[in-house]
């Protein structure tokens, strides 16, 4: 007893170092650069502890570690499909580029740590999530208290999506509000839903606002998972995403925009629009997954197309993009809660990126493999 006590204090504190990391890169990233992959290196850490500490367990009952395996399973189908695709291409086209693999890699590492987690330290997750709302919240509030007055808020447009506060962290509070509302814990939901409202994005927004209310009407109708018709509705409006995408950049639909609301696409998309054109009218050699992130950021200096859904299509083809959706869609399917925050992340997809998001991936799919074991347990 006093053992598994001290290798699960060993445990906390392991992961507090990754969420201290963590907060240092994303805030203090000017100062300490350096040590950019430190929170990977702890992450990997944490894995190894994990399993070295748990090999009694493994040996013993090895068809007891079973939680999120098939759902992990999936994420590992999905990675070697997009993977088999790059590789075609960079077998055609007569080049290897690490940086496909790194793709893979932000993919598949959260999934790892998420089916080590659930396995081997279940009965933490709800301290990890509470742990992540804590560090988020002295991260934004270290980064924005000096501007925090009613000044400053009423500044916030919507239309613009201009904000003083808007910060990437809208995408944790967002993932810990869905996971305290489903637990039912009003406290924290609402913690995170003030954090998310002041980080300030324009999906966000909509979600915290609409996800209350459709939550709320559930719960009357005891409906817990998502009916047939809905998910096949939203798979197929994702498959079919990128040719919605290619209308919305089409002068045609930019002028039309700007006589509705007096304010041309590209503003209204935050220069997505010129981003997405570029990348449609500039002829590129394809190396399967990062080949537009790489044109991108040669080209014009941009990080990525802020557009995932489009990207995985022209890098791995209709099939990448099949393989993709159904897996979010399959691994959330079980459970309402777990479907709307996969839906909302595919619009995440469909208008900025995500994928290559370390954080978001990681935080989803332990959300997901929580949620998703604690109806098992209900079974």
């Amino acid at each position: 007893m006093i053992e598994k006590r001290f290798y699960n204090t060993i445990n906390i504190l392991i992961f507090i170092c990754y969420l201290l990391s963590w907060l240092l890169f994303d805030f203090l990233g000017e100062y300490f650069f350096h040590f950019h992959s430190l929170k990977y290196i702890i992450i990997v850490f944490h894995i190894l502890f994990l399993l070295v500490t748990n090999i009694k367990k493994m040996i013993s009952s090895p068809l007891r570690c079973t939680k999120f395996f098939e759902d992990y399973t999936t994420v590992v189908i999905m990675c070697t499909i997009l993977y088999l695709i790059t590789l075609c291409f960079q077998l055609i086209n007569k080049g290897f580029k690490m940086y496909s693999i790194m793709e893979i890699i932000y993919i598949i590492l959260p999934a790892t740590y998420v089916f080590i987690l659930i396995n081997y330290s279940s009965k933490n997750i709800h301290k990890y999530l509470f742990m992540f709302l804590i560090t988020a919240s002295i991260g934004f509030i270290a980064s924005y208290a000096p501007l925090l007055n009613l000044e400053n808020i009423l500044k916030i447009d919507f239309i613009s999506s201009y904000s003083p506060f808007e910060s990437d962290l809208a995408g944790v509070f967002l993932i810990l509000f869905t996971y305290f509302y489903y637990k039912r814990n009003r406290a924290l939901s609402i913690i995170s839903w003030f954090f998310c409202f002041l980080s300030f994005k324009r999906l966000h927004i909509i979600y915290i606002i609409i996800f209350p209310v459709l939550a709320s009407i559930f719960r009357k109708r005891k409906i817990t998972k998502p009916n047939f018709f809905v998910v096949c509705f939203f798979a197929l409006f994702f498959i079919l995403s990128p040719f919605i995408i290619q209308f919305f950049v089409t002068d045609e639909f930019n002028l039309l925009f700007k006589s509705i609301f007096n304010i041309t696409f590209n503003q209204f998309s935050m220069g997505r629009y010129e981003l997405i054109r570029y990348v449609l009218n500039n002829n590129y050699t394809n190396y399967g997954l990062g080949t537009i992130s790489n044109q991108i950021f040669i080209g014009t200096a941009e990080a990525n197309l802020h557009c995932d859904l489009l990207r995985i299509y022209l890098e791995t083809t209709f099939v990448g993009l099949i393989a993709l959706i159904v897996t979010f869609i399959k691994i959330s399917k079980r459970n309402i809660y777990t479907f709307m925050l996969t839906i909302f992340y595919l619009f995440v997809m469909f208008s900025s990126h995500m994928l290559t998001n370390f954080l978001s991936v990681f935080l989803i799919f332990l959300v997901i493999a929580s949620i998703n074991n604690d109806n098992k347990k209900k079974l």
